[in-house]
Order: structure tokens, then sequence, then C-alpha cells
């Protein structure tokens, strides 16, 4: 067989070697005799047979066409990056800040991009439109928080800082930018951190505490604390010098009987203020008092002349000794500190429940001479 053969042996005639039974009797007879045909007629027959090829189109991609640049409007005003005020305050603001899309929005009708929003600003130069429209526009700007802002980044900040004058300082603004004449204010030096002092409380307190315990309230001032309350509230206009003159003329007008539950008070005030001040006294010496010599340093001083070894046992010695009469000491002083304890304790409870007894006594005694005040007040005022 040819090559054409092999490849489309069902376009070619039947030769005589193809058997009978594979013909189909509808078919044309086979001439044995035939010619074969040309190989030129057997590529055109195959090229009809078999699909025709297209050519291969490879697939190109096509950088897409760059956008126009927005075109800014020019408008009567001066643009925005030439008013030096409105240019640093500018670059304060954050791109995302709420004023500057506000702002944005005044200008242009939209939000605009995070990225091209402070540049599209700085090429602003004014509105041409109807200044009522431009008022409509900037009356939507609310809260008034927001719309004052918006003045402060345009430097249009009036002297009517109410809604009104926000608006309209900012109207003029759109329709016309200039700049205010107005210098920003600078932000102050951050003082240097000065070393820290001692506090002048602390010093007083120290000086307090040497000095000794409170001085103890007259009989006046005792009596003062209870009455001033009631002078100042009958008259609550007057002034403090006023209300101590009051309570020093009814002190001065009372009799010497009603004086004297304040002056017992006063009294024992001051005994407790004494003791106080003593027990200080005696405390403030006991620390001013030297340590006395132990008896180790002078028997050290002594025999200067012994030899280490017999130094050494002294010193045991001297210690052994000093630990057996410390020992028997606190054993003999252990019972009779324990009496002395609960003898001063037994007093102290006695002494407590006395005062508690005169304090009642001194209380019942000033609510009866208020009653009487208020009493004798009340009569007058009649």
């Amino acid at each position: 067989m040819t090559d054409v053969e092999q490849v489309c042996p069902a376009v070619l005639p039947l030769s005589l070697e193809t058997p009978l039974a594979s013909v189909s009797p509808t078919s044309a007879p086979i001439d044995p005799f035939a010619e074969e045909p040309a190989a030129a007629e057997v590529a055109e027959s195959l090229k009809r047979a078999c699909r025709d090829r297209k050519p291969v189109t490879h697939f190109r991609t096509q950088a897409p066409a760059p956008k126009p640049a927005a075109e800014v409007p020019e408008g009567k005003g001066r643009r925005l990056d030439m008013l030096p005020n409105v240019e640093v305050l500018l670059a304060k603001v954050t791109s995302d800040d709420p004023a500057l899309i506000a702002c944005h929005r005044l200008c242009y009708k939209r939000d605009g991009k995070q990225l091209t929003r402070k540049r599209m600003l700085r090429q602003f130069s004014g509105l041409v439109e109807d200044p009522a429209s431009v008022l409509a526009r900037v009356s939507r700007v609310k809260p008034l928080r927001l719309l004052k802002a918006v003045a402060t980044l345009f430097d249009c900040v009036p002297e009517d800082r109410t809604t009104e004058g926000m608006q309209e300082a900012v109207t003029k603004f759109l329709l016309k930018p200039k700049p205010s004449g107005k210098s920003l204010p600078e932000k102050k030096k951050a003082a240097k951190a000065k070393p820290k002092k001692a506090s002048k409380s602390k010093k007083q307190s120290k000086a307090k505490a040497q000095a000794g315990p409170k001085r103890p309230m007259s009989a006046f001032l005792l009596f003062s604390q209870g009455k001033r309350v009631s002078v100042k509230a009958k008259h609550p206009d007057w002034t403090v010098p006023m209300v101590a003159k009051r309570v020093g003329d009814v002190w001065n007008k009372m009799e010497a009987e009603d004086k004297k539950p304040y002056e017992k008070k006063a009294k024992k005030l001051k005994q407790k203020y004494e003791e106080e001040k003593e027990r200080l006294r005696k405390a403030s010496k006991k620390r001013s008092k030297p340590a006395p010599e132990s008896a180790s340093d002078s028997s050290d001083s002594d025999s200067d002349s012994d030899s280490e070894p017999q130094k050494k046992k002294k010193k045991k010695a001297e210690r052994n000794t000093k630990e057996r009469r410390s020992s028997s000491e606190s054993e003999s002083e252990a019972p009779k500190k324990r009496h002395k304890s609960e003898k001063d304790q037994k007093k102290q409870n006695e002494e407590k429940k006395e005062e508690k007894k005169e304090e009642k006594k001194e209380e019942k005694e000033e609510k009866e001479e208020k009653e009487k005040e208020q009493k004798e007040e009340g009569s007058a005022s009649e």
C-alpha cells in the first residue's frame, strides 16, 4: 500500500484485494482493469474531506487608556495652596478626617478619594454658582461642631460663632477664597522638667510632729462651734466677720453659770494637752541620752597587755554572766509587770467610763442651753 492509502483508505477506490463481502450490493460495480488515480488527485480528494485549518490568533492584553485628569474649574478667588494659613492647617489634618471630607464635599459635591482629597482641595479657587445654592449646601453641614471645624480649616472663623454666622462666613469663603490676615496661634514650648523638691506640707508635718500636740480650744471657741451654725442658718447672707461678731456679742452677754460647761470642757482638753506634752518631752530625753559604756569595753582597755587567748576567755565569761543576769531579772520581773499592766488597764477603763459620763452630762447641758437660747430668740423676734 502507498502512503496515501495508509492515511485515508476510505476515500480511495476499492482494490482487487478487498473482499466482495465488504462491498455493499448498492455500490457501483468495480472495474478490475481500471487504472489507479494519480497522487495529485488523491491529495485534492484528501483536502476536500479534512476540515479547513484556521490561522492561530494570539491573545495580547492592552494597557488601559489613562483617564483624563479631573478638571478643576477656576473661581474668582485665590487657590488654597496660595493661602499660607490654610496650607498649614491642611498639612496638620489627616486625609480621612471628617472635617476635610466635609470641605471636599462643599467644594466638589462629592467626598472624593483619600489619595487625591488634599490635592484637589489645594487646587480649589472658588465656586462659580449662585450664592443661595452655596448657602443651602453649607446649611446641610451638621452638627455645629463639624461646621466650626470646616471654618477653622478654611481660616474663616467669624466673631459671631452662631450657626448663622458660621454659615455666612463659609459661603463667602467658598465663593471667593482669600487670606484672613490672622496669625495662627503658636505652640507653647514644653517646659523642662525640674527636679522635684520636698513639698512644704511634708516639712510642716515633720515640724509639727517635733513641736508637739495641737493646742487645746478655749471655752469661747467651743461655744462658737455650735453657735456659728445656728447664726449662719438664720442669716445666710452674712459674711464670716459678721457671724463672728454676733457670736462674740452673745458670749459676752451670757452669765457665768451658762459659761461653766464650756469652761469645764476647755480645762479637760488643756489637761490632756499638758499630759501629752510631758510624755513627748520624756521620750525625747530618753532618745538624746548617750548609751552607757559596756563592761566589756572597759575590761578590754584595762587588759591591753594580756595576750589574745586570755582576752577571748574573759570576753566569753563576761557574756555568759550577762546572759544569766538578764534571764534571772526577766523571770523575777515578769509577774510584777503583769500585775502592773492589769492595774493600769483597770485604771484606764475607769477613767474612760468617767469621761463618757461627763461628756453625756455636758451634751445634755448644751442641749438645754440651746433650747433656752432658741426660746429667748423666738420671744425677742416676737
